[in-house]
């Protein structure tokens, strides 16, 4: 009997497949035939790769690949049942080969497939073929290189019960992996130069990762996974890593780190040794999203903030990681005092907190005859509680307090003299934005009529003091600003002398209470009244604004 075909034959002398910045990864031949039985219902395809040149790709040695050459053998019949069966074999010398057998009867499936020194990237050939298939779209998304160093796999089992668990004996199979980058979430480091050992037992694979790189942290630990249906699969991480606590700023977004780092927090300037522990469940289902919860342990951390002002060494930190935000808690020095810290960003928006990201330390001062500007720190200890938050509408406040009764200290200039054990307070709070243009209001307050209230702003990079009121026993001075203009200075800041003119139309100037000449900065108009008034420093990038009595 007489069984009429349709043969369509195609060639294509030079088919390239081209990596994503368009390097040419391997070139080829291509002859395909395409066979049409309409009688019986069947079709058959051979393509035939040959030769396979220009190879870019190296083994899982690191060696070239020398030309090869590959087949591919597929036929559909359709009557009375549905009969698939697929061949194909790649060769490369004898340096490497992938060979699989498939065939589908009805609902079952069995294949074979063995692999030796395959570079993953291979499967781009499949590309031009097969750009919907699922597999094809997983390498797509998620493998970005790696080799298949040997590997076997079988396969027996009835398709149409895909969403049930599947026995070891319809699937089994064994992969050694190496050099894997795997893409596992856009948003954060691909998994880098793995080398991971697969034991596929029905529905279970394990994957144990014997090293692997996160950024440059050096990772080990086993990677599960168990079908149970496209919607309800997992793959579930365990692993430790251990690196440069800077590999763990990589899990912060681009966008979240560039506004962290105008608000004056540069997380990449931290420096230190993170030890972690990671887990992470990645589903199947591209509609749910990651689960992570990272832990570190960080020694010997040193971070500036703030233009260098805020100066972290040598702490201990625990970090939290858990896709929504990022929490680090830690003792350590800041600015040479004992102190503990408390840093969250978050990186999704949460009902339980209105902010975007929160520092806040706690930290011991000493009085051991240290100097801090104008002030010398006598005897005794107090804890500083300092806090900046950014909240979610982008405002950026910074606070702190602290009791100051158990603290010894003099004002220089102005000879206030706070006695250990006598009640003082001292309170700051301003916005940093629009350049510090608002400012930082702060009020030192206690027993014998101690109370300074004053205010910083920063225009134009210099720091303006107003000190509007300053009251401390008989010595009581409010008032409007004096202006001096033309002026010099010379000497270090807060103790250098000071020539001007005075820009005031008044005839007198009129100073209350008990006030010490010594604090004040001498004109060459008016040299026996003190004056307060606004100087700009030639030594320093400071200003001060001080205020006068009508």
């Amino acid at each position: 009997m007489c069984n009429p075909q349709v043969t369509n034959i195609i060639g294509m002398d030079n088919l390239a497949v081209i990596s994503e910045d368009n390097q040419h990864i391997i070139d080829t031949v291509l002859s395909a035939k395409h066979i049409i039985e309409p009688f019986n219902n069947t079709t058959k395809t051979e393509i035939n790769f040959s030769p396979i040149k220009n190879i870019s790709l190296l083994d899982s040695y690191g060696k070239h690949l020398p030309d090869g050459a590959g087949s591919c053998f597929y036929q559909n019949k359709s009557d009375p049942i549905l009969q698939k069966s697929l061949d194909c074999k790649f060769t490369f010398g004898d340096q490497a080969n992938l060979l699989l057998k498939s065939k589908i009867h009805n609902n079952l499936v069995e294949a074979q497939a063995n692999i030796n020194n395959i570079p993953i990237m291979i499967y781009k050939i499949a590309e031009k073929f097969l750009a919907d298939n699922e597999v094809v779209l997983f390498l797509q998304k998620y493998i970005k290189g790696g080799y298949i160093r040997t590997g076997e796999l079988n396969l027996n089992f009835d398709n149409s019960v895909l969403n049930q668990p599947i026995p070891e004996t319809a699937m089994n199979g064994k992969l050694r992996i190496i050099d894997l980058e795997y893409q596992y979430d856009p948003d954060f480091p691909a998994l880098k130069k793995a080398d991971t050992e697969i034991t596929i037992a029905g529905s279970k694979v394990n994957f144990v990762v014997n090293q692997a790189y996160s950024s440059d942290s050096l990772l080990s630990g086993l990677i599960t996974f168990e079908w149970t249906g496209m919607e309800n699969s997992y793959f579930t991480v365990h692993a430790n890593a251990k690196g440069e606590v800077i590999d763990l700023i990589d899990f912060i977004s681009a966008e979240d780190y560039k506004k962290t780092k105008t608000q004056g927090i540069d997380l990449k300037k931290i420096t230190g040794q993170a030890n972690s522990k990671i887990q992470i469940l990645i589903p199947t289902n591209p509609n749910i999203k990651n689960t992570y919860n990272i832990s570190s342990v960080i020694t010997n951390a040193n971070l500036t903030v703030f233009d260098d002002n805020i100066i972290l060494k040598n702490a201990k930190i625990t970090g939290l990681f858990d896709g929504d935000k990022i929490l680090v808690a830690g003792v350590g020095k800041i600015n040479n005092n004992n102190s503990d810290f408390l840093y969250q960003h978050n990186i999704r928006v949460n009902k339980k907190d209105n902010y975007d990201q929160l520092l806040s330390i706690k930290t011991t001062i000493s009085g051991n005859n240290q100097q801090l500007g104008i002030i010398k720190l006598l005897a005794g200890s107090t804890l500083l509680d300092f806090e900046y938050k950014t909240k979610n509408n982008g405002e950026s406040i910074i606070s702190a307090k602290a009791n100051l009764k158990n603290l010894a200290f003099y004002i220089d200039k102005i000879s206030i003299h706070k006695r250990l054990g006598k009640e003082a307070k001292l309170t700051l709070l301003g916005n940093l934005d629009n350049n510090f243009k608002d400012g930082l209001n702060f009020n030192l307050t206690g027993e014998n009529n101690l109370k300074i209230i004053g205010k910083v702003t920063l225009p134009n990079n210099k720091y303006n003091i107003t000190l509007p009121v300053i009251s401390y026993g008989n010595t009581n001075l409010t008032g409007n600003t004096v202006k001096i203009t033309n002026s010099a200075a010379e000497g270090p800041f807060f103790d250098f002398t000071m020539q001007g003119i005075i820009d005031t139309d008044r005839r007198q100037i009129k100073l209350k209470g008990n006030v010490i000449p010594s604090f004040f900065f001498m004109s060459n108009i008016i040299t026996k009244i003190p004056i307060i008034g606004k100087i700009f420093s030639k030594v320093a990038p400071y200003s001060i604004e001080l205020e006068y009595k009508e």
